[in-house]
C-alpha cells in the first residue's frame, strides 16, 4: 500500500478538523468554576457580610460583636455611617489561581460623619473583585480620623483607631 503525499495531507486536514470540532464542544459545555463577580449585583451582599463579620475575628482583642455594632458605637448613634463597595486601589496576586492571576482586592469602606467637621474611614479587604468575598480573614487596609482643624490621623489598625479618634476631637 503506496501513502501519496496528497492522501497524508488530506487525513492530516481530516484529522485537524476533527480535533478542533471536539475542542470546541468541549469549550462550549464547560462551566466555570467560579461566576465573574459582579460589583454593582453584589454589592448589598458584600456590605451586608462586612457589617455581621465579627470584629473580634478580624483582631482578637477587640469584642465579639459585629463589625457594625463596634464600629457604630465607636463613632456614636448621631454619626452619619455611608458604606461603599470599593478596591482599594490596590491590585493583588491571588495564589492558588494559577501563576498569579492579577485581581483587584474587594474593600468595604465605611465613612462616619461625627457632626461638622469629623470624618473617620475603614477599608477592609473581604475578598477580590473577580472572585467576590472569599471566606478567610479580612484584612485591615486603610483606617483614618480626620478633622477639619487637623491633618488626618490614620492608624495602624481597628484597635488603634479608639486612640485616633480621641486624640483628634481633643
Amino acid at each position: 500500500m503506496k501513502i501519496s503525499a496528497k492522501n497524508l495531507v488530506r487525513s492530516f486536514l481530516i484529522a485537524e478538523c476533527i480535533l478542533t470540532v471536539l475542542v470546541c464542544c468541549s469549550a462550549q459545555t464547560k462551566k466555570s468554576k467560579r461566576p465573574r463577580w459582579n460589583r454593582e449585583k453584589h454589592q448589598t451582599e458584600v456590605i451586608d457580610y462586612a457589617k455581621k463579620y465579627l470584629v473580634s475575628n478580624i483582631e482578637s482583642n477587640l469584642p465579639r460583636q459585629s463589625f457594625n455594632k463596634w464600629f457604630r458605637e465607636l463613632v456614636g448613634k448621631e454619626a452619619k455611617l455611608v458604606w461603599r463597595v470599593t478596591d482599594c486601589g490596590r491590585e493583588a496576586l491571588i495564589p492558588g489561581y494559577g501563576n498569579g492571576i492579577k485581581d483587584f482586592t474587594l474593600c468595604v469602606k465605611v465613612a462616619a460623619a461625627m457632626g461638622s467637621d469629623v470624618v473617620v474611614c475603614v477599608f477592609i479587604q473581604f475578598g477580590t473583585l473577580k472572585h467576590g468575598i472569599t471566606r478567610g480573614k479580612p484584612v485591615v487596609r486603610f483606617v483614618y480620623v480626620s478633622r477639619e482643624d487637623n491633618p488626618a490621623a490614620s492608624a495602624e489598625s481597628l484597635t488603634d483607631l479608639s486612640e485616633r479618634l480621641f486624640e483628634i476631637i481633643n
